[in-house]
Parts: structure tokens; sequence; C-alpha cells
């Protein structure tokens, strides 16, 4: 999410962005994750903190 917004929306990014996305609100289990990007050259360095709430568990296949 960080690397897309920097990329394709804020795409004149000189050093870094910070965003703040909540979540779970419609579920009742309200969550803040912070995401910061910073451009590397032609890359970028994603940084993502905040904190987890158990919902459910599930299993993934790839």
């Amino acid at each position: 999410m960080g690397a897309y917004y920097a990329k394709y929306i804020k795409d004149d990014l000189e050093d870094e962005v910070q965003l703040l996305i909540e979540q779970g609100h419609e579920i009742g289990k309200d969550g803040r994750v912070h995401v910061t990007a910073t451009k590397n050259d032609d890359t970028y360095d994603i940084e993502i903190t905040g904190n987890a709430v158990y919902v459910k568990e599930f299993e993934v296949k790839v």
C-alpha cells in the first residue's frame, strides 16, 4: 500500500511519505497501521508498524 501510494499517487516523492491506515471499523475491531515509504533510488523501503487484533484463524495454501 505504501509503495503503491508513493509510486502512483505521490509520484514526485523526494524523501519519504508517512501514512496512517485505519482498518477494522466495520467489524468492531478498530486498528491503525502506520506505513512509511522511503524512496531508495528506483525502489522504495517500506516500514509497517501497528497493532494486530485476532479475528479468525484460517489456512492459506499457495
